[in-house]
């Protein structure tokens, strides 16, 4: 028996976020509502006295919830034996959706690093009414729980307001499935009607049941009575408007939704569907008047005194014509709407036509910016408009349009509305995907470049490699049935996602006898590698060379082992589009590697006599590459202008420090703004302890601020000798690097 109930106060839901596309749940949409459950944390269902059977008499219709046992009354079952909040949180929101007319079944509850805080995860189809059953869910609970009186049918009512306010309506919604059907993608660009089907360049916009061929003067048409008549007549239409003031009309009036001149759906003034009896000459007269007023849908509504006669022999008459549709009404019966739905679809697009546009999608710990900024310069070649996001701005065919970390899905979303994108290259960072979920339901390609020894670990619940391959497979469980995942064969994390792949997989490795690639190539599959020089791509046993990595500058003359696998990466991406190898061959070796195009990615300057290597080398794995490859240079005496991120573990920053000190004979340690909840100096303090166990540094300073750390090694640094500098933000670094010291 229970002595006393926490407060309600304990249990407070922290935040929510909606996931709007593929996540690391799944692949549909779902809000994740973070809740501080305080002292519930530990109260078992069973021993709340009362609880089951208030939740259970308000909630009748979660009977009917399988839960985990997979049979009907599971979740009750789970209440009778026991199960803690923010399970029960789960269902009861899954519930109210359902009461309030929207049926959403996936859920999950998760704990969390945080003590006493779960993640409840749940499908939901409009965001406005997932937040407000989350809140109403948790109101339930607790009076429920803490016997309390609760309106279940003022709430339900109130949640049923907010869908009907902010839903799609539901001639939209009959659009959007349809189109469904047909694999087209459906995006709102914003919380009014407007509904895109397709992406870029292959969509096509609707307003309710108007196309985006409807403009303003088919409105201002229907409003003419004079007009309408004189164009129906110039068409030799065998229909004529009703008069005005006709006070005994004959016969019965009829809709006629017609699609690109033809009819999709009849039905009588009791919204009986009568297509089927509506007789071929009356069907032919409707096109007729569609086709003569240029609507591409069309509502007419006639009044006739045999719909199943023709028309010679009976008066028929137009009592009013309506550009596009309006399917509400029909919405009343399922199964009415969906002929003239998937009719307006079927004319928007052909049958070949899913509206998509091919969707490159980049991520792993390292390598992501270089692989995109290649793979959208080879595939410019193709005469297609390109679009790509990456942490660095949004590329119109090479242009930049938009500046800043665009990496995440709110960028690559305004690429899959932009009209001009042909192709589209995203760039695809941990924490979008972890926000906001992908942008796009689909990809034709996703690329894994590394995982490692991971990044940002510690952050948003990704504890571990595991966690962040989780994540970070998003995009290969993305990818469509037609489509490919280009794997780094070389690192067992990644190669491990091929199962996840719902097309092929291709893999990449500068080894071209890795075990991997050699059981993937006896069973016939594709994958890029280098033998003796030349970046090949085989497909099973047939091999064709594509180019000197030497000769591409992304490899500066082919020693750097790293830039050689996201070249390799990039070949495989395009090679899964179709380019052609010879454009593949000819565009790598095109792309410069410099401030302008590929900024702070292990950029080679010579400034004053002294070799600068720039690179971005934000965590352990991708410091140790950038090491690795400095072994190229002569220069014995290095320098190197380094820090860290605030948000990394401690053990990763101190093995940063680990890494610098046994690999330069200086370093200028420097803090920015970026150090998170770390207090200042904490970060050096750290790098320091690593590099005291390196036993080659023997010169340590600090500066404030990555500019002027670099500006003060430029300017005490000897002539001959080699700088390894880091740079966290790549435009203001270029730029300060042109005006001060390439000028």
């Amino acid at each position: 028996m229970l002595d006393a109930l926490p407060a309600a106060e304990e249990l407070e839901i922290v935040h929510m976020r909606a996931l709007r596309g593929p996540n690391q749940w799944t692949n549909a949409p779902v809000m994740e509502c973070w809740v501080q459950l305080g002292g519930w944390n530990d109260l078992s269902s069973e021993i709340l006295p009362g609880f089951n059977q208030r939740l259970l008499q308000w909630l009748p219709g979660l009977v009917e919830h399988r839960c985990n046992i997979g049979v009907r009354g599971g979740f009750v079952t789970r209440l009778e034996r026991g199960t803690y909040p923010a399970h029960v949180l789960e269902h009861v929101v899954l519930e109210l959706h359902g009461m309030a007319g929207v049926e959403v079944w996936y859920g999950r509850a998760r704990h969390t690093s945080q003590e006493r805080v779960y993640r409840v995860v749940f499908k939901y189809k409009d965001e406005t009414l997932a937040r407000a059953c989350c809140e109403a869910a948790r109101a339930l609970f607790l009076a429920a729980a803490l016997d309390l009186p609760f309106d279940v049918p003022g709430t339900v009512d109130s949640l049923r307001e907010v869908a009907v306010r902010h839903m799609l309506a539901p001639d939209a919604r009959a659009l959007i499935e349809a189109a469904a059907r047909r694999n087209i993608p459906a995006l709102r660009p914003g919380d009014g009607q407007i509904v895109q089907l397709g992406y870029g360049a292959r969509q096509r916009r609707m307003a309710g049941a108007q196309t985006d061929r409807l403009g303003a003067i088919a409105a201002t048409v229907a409003e003419d009575r004079e007009l309408l008549e004189q164009q129906l007549l110039a068409a030799g239409v065998p229909l004529e408007l009703a008069a005005e003031d006709e006070a005994e009309a004959k016969g019965a009036e009829y809709r006629l939704l017609t699609v690109d001149g033809r009819l999709a759906v009849a039905f009588d003034g009791g919204r009986r569907d009568v297509t089927g009896e509506v007789h071929p000459g009356i069907a032919a007269a409707a096109g007729e008047v569609a086709a003569a007023l240029a609507w591409d849908i069309a509502t007419i509504d006639i009044r006739a005194e045999d719909i199943r006669s023709p028309l010679q022999g009976q008066h028929i008459e137009i009592v009013k014509l309506q550009p596009g549709a309006d399917l509400a009404p029909l919405a009343q019966d399922a199964a009415m709407p969906n002929p003239a739905a998937q009719a307006i679809i079927d004319m928007l697009f052909p049958p070949e036509d899913d509206g998509r546009i091919p969707i490159v999608a980049i991520t792993g710990a390292n390598g992501k910016t270089s692989v995109a900024r290649l793979l959208a310069h080879i595939l410019q070649a193709t005469g297609q408009c390109v679009e790509m996001t990456c942490t660095d701005g949004v590329y119109l065919d090479g242009r930049r349009v938009a500046s800043g970390d665009c990496s995440g899905p709110s960028s690559a979303m305004r690429v899959l509305l932009d009209p001009r994108a042909e192709l589209a290259v995203f760039e695809t960072a941990r924490g979008g995907i972890l926000r906001a979920g992908l942008a796009f339901d689909a990809c034709q390609v996703a690329v894994i470049t590394n995982i490692g020894s991971g990044d940002h670990l510690g952050i948003g619940e990704i504890e571990s490699v595991e966690d962040l391959a989780k994540l970070k497979g998003t995009i290969v469980r993305a990818v469509s049935p037609a489509g490919t995942a280009v794997l780094n064969a070389a690192d067992p994390v990644v190669a491990g996602m091929a199962g996840q792949c719902k097309g092929r997989v291709l893999y990449f490795a500068l080894d071209p006898g890795h075990p991997v690639i050699a059981q993937h190539r006896a069973e016939g599959g594709p994958a890029v590698f280098v033998r003796d020089g030349l970046a090949v791509v085989a497909d099973g046993e047939h091999e064709r060379p594509v180019l000197r990595v030497d000769r591409v500058p992304l490899t500066i003359g082919g020693r750097v082992g790293f830039q050689i696998e996201n070249l390799l990466a990039a070949i495989g991406a395009a090679y899964a589009l179709g380019v052609p190898l010879e454009l593949i061959e000819r565009q790598a070796e095109d792309f410069t590697p410099d401030l302008e195009h590929n900024p702070t990615r292990y950029n080679v300057l010579e400034i004053r006599g002294t070799t600068v290597v720039l690179d971005f080398g934000h965590n352990p794995d991708a410091l140790n590459a950038a090491i690795r490859a400095l072994e190229q240079f002569a220069q014995a005496h290095r320098t190197a202008v380094f820090s860290s991120a605030g948000d990394r573990r401690d053990e990763d920053i101190v093995r940063m420090g680990e890494l610098l000190g046994a690999a330069f004979d200086r370093v200028i340690l420097y803090e920015d703004d970026d150090l998170y909840d770390r207090s200042a100096g904490e970060v050096i303090a750290l790098l320091r302890r690593g590099m005291a166990t390196g036993g080659r540094a023997h010169r340590i300073e600090e500066v404030q601020g990555g500019l002027n750390a670099l500006d003060y090694a430029l300017r005490t640094i000897e002539a001959g000798h080699l700088l390894f500098a880091q740079a966290h933000m790549a435009d203001p670094t270029a730029g300060f690097l042109r005006k001060q010291w390439l000028g």
